[in-house]
């Protein structure tokens, strides 16, 4: 009977981080707002913003795998 408890324990232990790692990264999912403060001004932030707005009024997620990159000159002057 006590390796039953120990064993339930550890499986409601391991249930509990997985859900509440999945719900930690699902908030910020195809999110450009975390690419910016992790790359700084290299990607073309408003061009994300705008393609994640379209896709969220058609009930899409947009997962950025290769993000446009920002134009060099205009990266500069911000």
């Amino acid at each position: 009977m006590n390796v039953r408890m120990i064993l339930l324990v550890l499986v409601l232990a391991g249930v509990a981080g997985v859900l509440s790692g999945c719900s930690s990264l699902h908030n910020r999912k195809g999110d450009p707002s975390a690419l910016r403060s992790a790359f700084g001004n290299e990607y073309d932030v408003a061009y994300m913003q705008r393609i994640n707005a379209q896709a969220r009024n058609r009930g899409d997620i947009v997962i950025w795998v290769n993000p446009p990159q920002a134009d060099k000159r205009v990266a500069e002057r911000d």
